[in-house]
């Protein structure tokens, strides 16, 4: 049989030649075919639609006989490469293969990932949990077994290859957790039931305008490690439309710190707070309003609370999480695949420690998904451990005080610092010789400071104070100078400079200072049933410890014998080892028959902490009692009755600061206090600044440094600095030249700049280097200088917004991805990005500097070249000669400098004297990346929000800026003398406006040369202006009277207009214009 089909309207033609007969006997020969099945029917095909019969042939084969058909099937059109690939039969079986593998991989992970992001509704006991959602139970602990995990009602795996899982780690939700048994919400707060299964109904607690509790009681009666789990209260508030708090406490074992919080009821807010009852699962959810996005869950981890242990987890926006803490790394963004953990313990420890510092503040920023950002506040100062989990999420685990949460909307980064800083105070104002250049140095030879003194002069090296040594009142703070030692003084204030007085939180015993605080009972004691004096010991000395927490400490200062006089002669006060340190290493083998009561006493001060059991150590802590005072030492006035010292211990760094600045400031309320402190707490930078530690001279710890100072611009503490070369010797002790100059380029463009070395280490004074590394820092010096107007400007705008004066990248471009990662740059204000260079020389005279260039123009500080002018931001790479620092300044900026790099001069009292030099940085036309600048790879996993671009067509070639200048004494709540000027620059023209003054006898009488006309200590006068981006001209006037005195560089367009003389004193507003070419 033989048949030809041809369909109309299709390519491809059949053509096959055979009979059936012929066919079947192949069939059954062919012994690789199986065999016909009995009974299979014949498949027929409709009968055409015309009702003819018709008969296709391919009905009458086989199922057989049709495959072997297809097999001889002609293409007109010669089958391509990829038909052959996609229609071979042996590559089918393969492509089925891998098809199988991937669903059989990728099904358990989706279906593991949607569950576990949400709460199984029905039952608890799931170990099924996604390893983002792993949350660790029993952390710390040594040798985890099997055994000891599930004796914690808690999951185990060991199959996972990866270091960063945890074995043992909770269910979701957990066993450990709280129902609500009480409520003293009313009905508009509550919305119940909401059925979520047949089984199962939420009970949702909405806060409205009034605050509401519950009352918790625990699932289950024990924690993971046995304690007894506490009946807890939650309280839920608002404070305006941006704040809302959550407390978790035991009202029957309260350990709380002062209460700040002060609610303030709204009509509108911007975060909704919903605590639900999810089948006998207690849970907090913070809601952004605007666009619904969760801020904060705590469904997805356990809360534990018992004595001196809790634990609380929640998941978080996004994995860009700023701040918690001050952890020793230079780690500016924690890497959640990791799931680091870091602890907030203050001692007195080397700075290279990656889990412990002298400061804690549990404060930190996140994006939404949105790109929008909020701010969280953890009130605690017991000590605690902080990790992040890949979820993202974040645990608290904290051994005393409360969950007393403070949630700050936003939605800016600046936003929240003006949220948080209003509730923990405003960033103190320093005044302006603060901003200078600093010495300081611990030594036990005298010569040092003279040898500095004499060479710093003769050498032309600017310099504002020193603390001739600090340890002029080690170990005794209070006690007064040694003649020589007042010899010294007189000489350095003679000169014009300033005296820092070092201080410590320790007494010796037996001094007039001990004797007035034993009398005062305000020395720390051991804890009650027995209370005794607690002695420790800082070298080999044996020393006592105030309680400066009481605030009757302040009234005990005053009452000293000669301490007034000391602090007065004094212009700023710096506060180290506070912590407090104390290096006695506790004894807890007591000598038979004797009790630690009876063994404690000044010569044997370790045997003065009994042990302190708590039921989890933070990571990096081996003894809560060692480098640092005992925990069970009580404070007698906290809150009223004796409190255990581990709940407050964080902030006793911080009481110390406030009680030494409440004494300084009533010696002398006229004058600013300035007291820097080591030991911080929130609510340290409404009090001064921070300094101190123990900084190696390499470039890790000057990238830790960096790290550092830009966490405590977050944490509302901007005048903080680090040693500009080290503190200690390097691990060879050799002091190297060339970090000390990285460290002086990078200390001009920080808050606060101090040259410091510690007891017994090398000699760190500029003066102590060769003529050439003189030569290289005095310039930097200058500039540090020059650059005060605007850092004094930047530090007013701190006091009255609580916004950074150092900032990282993120804060000033939230939407740009590439900025949100940048931990070695940061930006001085809103103008001026600066790169340091954390590298060494090596083969050659530069060092290649990787630069982050967010969206908008940059130009380059010293010769005005426009660097980049990218629409999305950029990277470079810039090589960097060891005398130079990337500085690059934004378009559409103008600041004020002073002076110049050439003239001598000593201080700020005669640097402020010289005419002022304004730089203006026009905006420029942006472009999108090319193929010579390729786009920065984007590794966000939050959204960036949508926003118009950094320039618009219409803002081509403009700028603007504003200046603020005072007498730099005076405190600024008794209204010292001012000036505010703006600047505004369009292509042609820039305009200069005093705005106001607060007092019009400012400038005298008005007459230039009378010697009354500056009578506050500073000039009036701008001299010079620089423009960068500006277009070819061919004139310029000032106040419409032509001048010559300007000239325009051919390569960069940069034009300096020189000698405008240009007083508002005497005219409160000038235009200086330029004619296009």
């Amino acid at each position: 049989m033989s048949f030809i089909k041809k369909m109309k309207g299709m390519v491809v033609i059949t053509h096959v030649e055979d009979t059936e007969a012929q066919h079947l006997d192949e069939l059954d020969s062919n012994p690789a075919r199986p065999k016909k099945k009995k009974g299979k029917t014949k498949t027929s095909r409709a009968p055409p639609p015309t009702g003819q019969k018709m008969q296709d042939p391919l009905a009458e084969l086989t199922e057989e006989a049709r495959t072997t058909e297809k097999k001889e099937l002609i293409y007109k059109k010669k089958p391509t490469c990829l038909d052959k690939m996609i229609f071979h039969p042996k590559l089918r079986i393969l492509y089925v293969l891998i098809l199988c593998l991937l669903v059989g991989l990728m099904v358990p992970y989706i279906l593991s990932s949607y569950f576990s992001s949400l709460p199984p509704p029905d039952y608890r006991n799931n170990c099924g949990v996604n390893v983002s959602y792993r949350m660790e139970c029993l952390p710390g602990t040594i040798n985890m077994s099997k055994s000891i995990c599930y004796q914690a009602d808690c999951c185990y795996d060991e199959i996972s290859i990866d270091p960063y899982i945890p074995k043992c780690f909770h269910t979701i939700p957990s066993q450990y957790g709280y129902f609500v048994f009480n409520s003293s919400a009313d009905s508009d707060t509550i919305i119940t039931p909401v059925r979520q299964s047949r089984r199962q109904e939420i009970v949702l607690y909405n806060l409205q305008q009034t605050s509401f509790t519950l009352d918790l009681l625990p699932i289950l009666e024990t924690t993971p490690t046995d304690g007894k789990a506490w009946p807890l209260r939650v309280l839920v508030q608002r404070k305006g439309p941006d704040v809302v708090r959550v407390k978790i406490w035991d009202p029957t074992n309260a350990q709380d710190i002062e209460d700040d919080f002060v609610e303030d009821s709204p009509s509108e807010w911007k975060m909704d707070v919903s605590v639900s009852d999810l089948g006998g699962q207690f849970n907090v959810s913070i809601t952004r309003n605007e666009t619904g996005e969760e801020l904060f869950n705590t469904v997805f981890g356990p809360l534990i609370y018992s004595r001196n242990y809790m634990e609380i987890t929640a998941r978080l926006s996004s994995n860009h999480i700023y701040g918690m803490g001050r952890r020793g790394n230079y780690i500016f963004l924690p890497d959640s695949d990791q799931r680091p953990r870091w602890t907030l313990f203050n001692t007195d420890t080397d700075d290279d420690d990656d889990t412990m510092s002298h400061s804690s503040h549990p404060f930190y920023m996140n994006f939404d998904k949105n790109g929008s950002v909020h701010g969280v506040y953890l009130h605690n100062a017991a000590p605690m451990e902080i990790g992040i989990y890949p979820a993202p999420a974040i645990v608290f685990r904290a051994l005393g005080g409360s969950l007393d949460f403070r949630f700050f909307a936003g939605p800016t980064p600046q936003d929240v610092t003006r949220q948080y800083t209003d509730m923990i105070g405003k960033p103190a104002m320093p005044p302006y010789w603060a901003l200078g250049y600093h010495l300081c140095r611990a030594t036990s030879d005298s010569r040092e400071f003279d040898n500095a003194f004499e060479k710093m002069a003769n050498k032309s090296l600017p310099y504002e104070s020193d603390c001739i040594d600090s340890r002029l009142s080690f170990p005794e703070s209070f006690k007064t100078l040694s003649m020589q030692d007042e010899e010294r003084l007189q000489s350095l204030q003679d000169s014009g400079r300033k005296f820092w007085l070092v201080q410590y939180p320790f007494l010796e015993p037996g001094s007039s200072a001990y004797q007035a605080a034993m009398k005062s009972d305000l020395l720390l004691q051991t804890e009650d049933g027995q209370p005794i004096n607690y002695f420790g010991k800082v070298e080999k000395n044996r020393v006592g410890y105030p309680d400066f927490i009481n605030s009757a400490s302040k009234d005990w200062m005053e009452g000293l014998d000669g301490i007034s006089a000391l602090y007065n002669k004094s212009d700023g006060i710096l506060l180290f080892k506070n912590s407090p340190m104390n290096q006695a290493i506790p004894n807890y083998t007591l000598p038979d028959g004797i009790s630690w009561q009876e063994a404690c006493n000044e010569i044997q001060p370790e045997y003065c902490c009994p042990r302190y059991d708590v039921p989890f150590l933070p990571a990096g802590i081996s003894d809560l009692n060692n480098e640092t005072i005992c925990s069970s030492l009580v404070h007698k006035t906290l809150k009223g009755e004796a409190r255990p010292h581990i709940i407050s211990h964080n902030a006793y760094g911080r009481y110390h600061h406030q009680r030494t600045y409440e004494f300084k400031n009533s010696l002398n309320a006229a004058t600013r206090p300035v007291v820097f402190s080591q030991s911080t707490f929130p609510g340290s930078g409404a009090l001064g600044g921070q300094f101190g530690g123990n900084y190696k001279p390499n470039f890790v710890a000057q990238q830790r440094g960096l790290t550092y100072i830009l966490q405590m611009g977050l944490y509302g503490v901007p005048l903080t600095g680090v040693p500009v070369c080290g503190s200690t010797n390097d691990t060879e002790k050799f002091l190297r030249a060339e970090y000390c100059i990285r460290g002086h380029q990078m200390g001009a463009f920080l808050p606060f700049m101090m040259s410091h070395y510690e007891y017994r280490h090398l000699p760190r004074n500029p003066t102590d280097f060769t003529l050439g590394f003189m030569e290289n820092v005095r310039l930097y010096i200058r500039l540090r200088y020059m650059l005060l107007p605007y850092i004094y400007d930047l530090f007013y705008e701190a006091h009255e917004t609580g916004t950074p004066v150092a900032r990282p990248l993120f804060y000033e471009f939230p939407d740009d991805p590439d900025s949100r990662a940048v931990q070695s740059q940061f930006m001085l204000g809103k103008a001026l990005l600066v790169s340091p260079v954390f590298n060494k020389v090596d083969g050659s005279n530069s060092v290649k500097t990787d630069v982050h260039f967010p969206p908008g123009c940059w130009y380059d500080f010293y010769k005005g070249m426009l660097v980049s002018s990218s629409k999305d931001g950029e990277n470079m790479v810039l090589p960097t000669l060891l005398n130079d620092i990337n500085v690059h300044m934004r378009g559409g900026s103008i600041i004020a400098l002073q002076g110049n790099l050439h003239e001598d001069f000593n201080t700020t009292a005669e640097f402020r004297q010289k005419p002022l030099l304004l730089m203006v940085a026009l905006t420029c036309e942006l472009k999108a990346y090319n193929a010579t600048t390729p786009a920065p790879t984007i590794t966000t996993e939050a959204p960036v929000s949508q926003q118009a671009p950094f320039v618009y067509e219409d803002d081509l070639f403009t700028a603007s800026g504003d200046f603020y200048m005072d007498d730099g004494v005076t405190p600024l709540d008794q209204n010292p003398p001012y000036h505010n000027l703006t600047f505004e620059a369009n292509k042609t023209s820039l305009t200069i406006t005093r705005i106001s003054t607060n007092d019009a006898t400012l400038c005298g009488d008005g007459d230039p040369t009378s010697e009354e006309s500056n009578p506050i200590g500073f000039t009036t006068v701008i001299d010079a202006i620089q423009i960068f981006g500006a277009s070819q001209i061919k004139g310029v006037s000032v106040d419409g009277e032509p001048t010559q005195d300007f000239t325009q560089e051919e390569d960069t367009s940069t034009v300096t207009i020189r000698h405008i003389n240009f007083d508002w004193c005497t005219n409160p507003q000038t235009v200086v214009s330029w004619e296009l070419a």
